[in-house]
């Protein structure tokens, strides 16, 4: 029916939006970690425990079934 393929075309469009938001978010995440492994001054500790929080997160993000 016409409802259903409205229905049918707005689920396409949210899926095509969330993996667009999903992937710009990982390209942010990379940028954001090239530029801090690059600032020497930033410790090793600290940089190891922002990877442990982005991959978790990761995780959580790749096991959802919108994704």
């Amino acid at each position: 029916t016409y409802s259903q393929s409205i229905k049918s075309e707005y689920l396409i469009k949210n899926k095509l939006n969330s993996n667009l938001i999903f992937r710009i978010r990982n390209e942010i995440n990379q940028q954001f970690f090239s530029q801090l492994i690059t600032n020497i001054e930033v410790q090793q500790s600290v940089i190891a425990l922002i990877e442990s929080f982005f991959f978790k997160n990761s995780i959580i993000l790749t096991t959802m079934s919108e994704f």
